[in-house]
């Protein structure tokens, strides 16, 4: 499940280059919105497997509406 949240924020080009040169999902950056916006607001660490399905859900919707609004 985490996987997917990262390959949603490699479509969004919340990405970073790694010491070994390779582009990797911004962790950081996830962990931004996370604190801000996901629906317990707590980092992607903190999360136990049980809450990761609507975390998941929520930052589909998010991404969703991130392409909506990247077309317009």
């Amino acid at each position: 499940m985490i996987g997917k949240l990262l390959y949603y924020c490699h479509q969004m080009g919340w990405t970073k280059t790694n010491p070994q040169g390779k582009t990797v999902a911004d962790v950081a950056a996830l962990n931004r919105w996370m604190l801000e916006k996901a629906y317990l607001k707590k980092s992607i660490d903190a999360y136990t497997f049980a809450e990761l399905p609507k975390l998941v859900s929520q930052f589909e919707t998010f991404y969703k509406w991130w392409l909506n609004n990247k077309k317009n």
